[in-house]
């Protein structure tokens, strides 16, 4: 789906075929025949996924968030994470724990450039989530 619209890839696949593949846990879109190359020349080292399932995205993330965001958020500090929405979607995933299933996460909305803020406790378990409008 890379370098496609939603809208173009509806046309192309269907409408259920492209919410599938964006809120399925464990479906894959179909894999680029090549991972693109990274934009910048300091990720030379890094191969992109050809494709990835929102299960893919949670091992991805939760990966970050676990040895990167976490030991910070417990020093007290704060954090802006900014990247797509099925990252984000598997991020959520990951801050509250959801299971395997999804938890509901597939009808979640993230809106491009809203904030969505998480309040929580010492051990890193959410008090609230709220969008900043």
């Amino acid at each position: 789906l890379q370098g496609k619209n939603k809208q173009d890839a509806a046309r192309e696949f269907g409408e259920e075929q492209i919410r599938t593949w964006r809120r399925g846990y464990n479906v894959r879109p179909p894999l680029l025949k090549s991972a693109p190359s990274p934009p910048d020349h300091r990720y030379a080292s890094i191969t992109p996924p050809a494709g990835e399932s929102l299960a893919d995205a949670r091992v991805r993330v939760s990966a970050f968030y676990d040895e990167i965001a976490a030991p910070r958020l417990k020093r007290g500090e704060r954090a802006l994470i900014v990247a797509h929405g099925n990252a984000l979607r598997a991020l959520t995933m990951r801050i509250e724990n959801a299971d395997d299933s999804g938890g509901g996460i597939e009808g979640l909305e993230i809106p491009t450039a809203v904030p969505l803020v998480y309040q929580l406790d010492d051990k890193l378990r959410p008090l609230s989530r709220k969008f900043l409008r």
